[in-house]
């Protein structure tokens, strides 16, 4: 019986070890956030929702206000140059232009008051790639 040669394990190995490397690597890139779950009415997800290539992102988050009105939440994108990768979340009354939209830098925890809102930022997701970065956030009319 013929032994199999050195040569061809060491290559084999290394062959292993280049693929499940690269699916490794693919896995950890493509990585989004885990399901929201069950959760309270008042507890939202902002996900990017277009905003390339010079087209501004869409309202990911529709809350109800007092009166009638509707507030619109929008992931607004990351600061890359922030060692934390702050978010930035968007804030309207307007669904169709962002005219009056304000933006707000949040990370964890994060509270603010704004267009009738009291916002709280429960997590924040920074994700390999930008496009799969998520904020869960509670948002509910102020008193």
């Amino acid at each position: 019986m013929k032994r199999p040669r050195t040569r061809t394990l060491i290559l084999g190995g290394i062959a292993v070890l280049l693929l499940g490397g690269a699916g490794g690597f693919t896995l950890w890139l493509n990585a989004t956030p885990p399901a929201l779950g069950a959760h309270p009415a008042d507890v939202y997800r902002l996900v990017a929702e277009g905003g390339t290539d010079g087209i501004p992102p869409q309202p990911s988050v529709t809350v109800p206000l007092p009166a009638g009105r509707n507030a619109y939440l929008t992931l607004d994108g990351r600061d890359s140059t922030d060692p934390d990768g702050v978010n930035s979340i968007a804030v309207s009354t307007n669904r169709e232009s962002n005219a009056d939209a304000s933006a707000y830098k949040v990370r964890s925890g994060t509270h603010l008051r704004t267009y009738g809102l009291d916002i709280t930022v429960l997590h924040v997701w920074n994700e390999p790639l930008s496009k799969n970065d998520a904020i869960d956030l509670k948002a509910v009319p102020a008193r």
